[in-house]
């Protein structure tokens, strides 16, 4: 995981570059689709060129969707190297995820409205795929709406009824939601993310709220089902472990709850809390 974190954090340092992520998901993929990673280089170069062209967001922007393409290469390589799902599923999830947030205007959404419209452009943009093939893509798109994630992961475990496209689409559902928010659940990486998004949503009520040590918690918190992908990458561990890092760095006794020892961080001067949050996480085994 230390890698992969390296990895999105020298990539920032670069101008951003999602033909290349794109490129690098579907070789992390056991049997790249040559059509489907043709359509994926051909849509990265368009929401590319429109991200260039116009007013680029804080956190929606062409570096989050890459971080997002190439988590979801590795987490698809995974999950089809497990038989989680398919070969053709693992491409159609990366192609997915290449337009999840094609037309994205910056809002905190909610409502289903922006990934409709990336739905749509991207069915549109797949048109030489087959009907069924165009329903995944859509249904996986659909499925990153931040207020799904809680479903899509109980349905992808069976606490829930499958959806509609069966239990393997909704496992690549699933997996595209921790796709979307890899890099912001890495420990050091996440917090640039956070304050990336309060920027965007810095008129809206939620700006102050994600970069809070209680938004980080309820960001670990509300990812806490994860894929067997996830959790064979090591995932679940350092979101685990991050949570674990709450109350002996608040200086609360152990019993404590992360919840408040998170009040406790926000009540702290910023840089302190943040070193002393950072001292528990290099002190924890």
């Amino acid at each position: 995981m230390s890698n992969v974190e390296e990895c999105f954090t020298a990539l920032r340092h670069a101008p951003p570059d999602l033909a290349a992520a794109a490129d690098a998901a579907f070789a992390a993929l056991r049997r790249p689709d040559p059509a489907i990673r043709a359509l994926g280089l051909g849509l990265a170069a368009a929401v590319a060129d429109e991200a260039a062209h116009a007013a680029e967001l804080p956190y929606h922007n062409r570096y989050h969707i890459s971080e997002a393409v190439r988590s979801m290469g590795l987490l698809c390589g995974l999950a089809a190297d497990s038989g989680l799902i398919s070969d053709h599923l693992a491409n159609l999830g990366v192609l997915a995820m290449i337009g999840h947030d094609w037309g994205h205007d910056g809002t905190p959404g909610g409502d289903g409205r922006l990934e409709r419209l990336a739905a749509d452009r991207v069915v549109a943009w797949a048109a030489s795929l087959d009907v069924a093939s165009r329903a995944v893509l859509e249904e996986v798109i659909l499925a990153t709406n931040p207020t799904l994630v809680d479903d899509n992961a109980a349905r992808a475990a069976g606490a829930l009824p499958a959806g509609k496209l069966g239990p393997a689409v909704d496992a690549l559902c699933h997996i595209a939601n921790e796709a979307d928010v890899f890099a912001s659940l890495l420990p050091e990486l996440g917090w640039l993310e956070a304050e990336a998004l309060a920027e965007e949503w810095h008129a809206t009520p939620r700006g102050r709220e994600v970069m809070s040590f209680s938004g980080r918690l309820q960001l670990l918190r509300t990812y806490r089902r994860f894929s067997a992908a996830a959790i064979r990458i090591g995932l679940a561990g350092l979101c685990a472990k991050q949570v674990g890092c709450f109350v002996p760095a608040a200086g609360l006794a152990a019993g404590a709850t992360a919840e408040a020892a998170a009040e406790v961080l926000d009540t702290m001067p910023r840089a302190r809390a943040r070193a002393a949050y950072r001292a528990a996480f290099a002190s924890a085994s």
